[in-house]
């Protein structure tokens, strides 16, 4: 597993949704209202897990419901699996 950055995090939100950069995706906003639906959920994901080895819940949007949320609750797990 490598480390991911809070910048690779948001970027690769960014791409999800079509963003000029990562500097689109609000720190605190919701992802369901920055325009996160359930594929784009299960694309982020994927990302993650192809980026970094994370196992990103299915649910992590809704359990996790904003970008600096999910990113801690990453974070958390990346330090747990070392």
């Amino acid at each position: 597993m490598i480390w991911l950055t809070w910048r690779q995090f948001r970027t690769q939100a960014a791409v999800v949704l079509g963003l000029p950069g990562p500097e689109a995706v609000p720190v605190d906003e919701p992802f369901l209202s920055v325009g996160f639906a359930s594929l784009t959920a299960l694309e982020l994901n994927n990302r993650l897990r192809d980026l970094a080895d994370l196992a990103v819940p299915a649910t992590g949007i809704y359990d996790y419901p904003t970008p600096l949320e999910l990113s801690r609750f990453l974070g958390s797990s990346m330090t747990e699996a070392d």
